[in-house]
């Protein structure tokens, strides 16, 4: 299947809308709430870190960051969300998706990307571990403590981290 990644617009609105309402109530275990309204989703995400993929004139996946409550002590860490069309999934769309966002996140300066997942979905936890994604300890302290960290040691879902390698980390 050929598809092009590339930068989301508000256009895109609508069908980023449709695609979050489809993944939601598939059997694809999520860990966000069952609504989405496109202006709370457009406040909280960051302008130059929300990706597309397009197959023609269909949208059929997406990626995008969302900025941390204390975006101010913490600058270069962010929360990652990938949706892939039911349909289309299990076809490197995600890897693609995700891939290009950590690339676009290194350039927008922030080297540090947490992602939380329910343990049931393992197609997630498998995409986010080949992008380079590690699963985090509950043992092991990272500064600050974020609202991920939190929600997946208290309520048993896996918190995945990457820390970008042109940091040195």
């Amino acid at each position: 299947m050929e598809y092009i990644i590339d930068k989301m617009t508000d256009d895109d609105g609508e069908q980023v809308c449709s695609i979050f309402l489809e993944c939601t109530a598939s059997n694809t275990p999520i860990a966000q709430p069952q609504a989405f309204d496109w202006g709370e989703w457009n406040f909280f995400h960051l302008q130059d870190c929300r990706l597309i993929a397009k197959a023609g004139n269909n949208l059929i996946g997406w990626a995008a960051l969302s900025q941390l409550l204390f975006q101010h002590i913490a600058p270069d860490i962010a929360v990652v969300s990938v949706y892939v069309r039911p349909g289309y999934q299990k076809q490197g769309i995600g890897t693609a998706l995700l891939s290009t966002l950590v690339k676009t996140s290194e350039q927008c300066e922030i080297f540090t990307l947490q992602a939380l997942i329910l343990k049931g979905n393992t197609s997630s936890i498998a995409l986010h571990d080949r992008c380079g994604f590690n699963e985090v300890d509950q043992n092991k302290e990272i500064t600050p403590i974020t609202f991920c960290q939190q929600a997946a040691f208290s309520s048993g879902m896996v918190l995945m981290e990457r820390q970008s390698r042109i940091r040195g980390w």
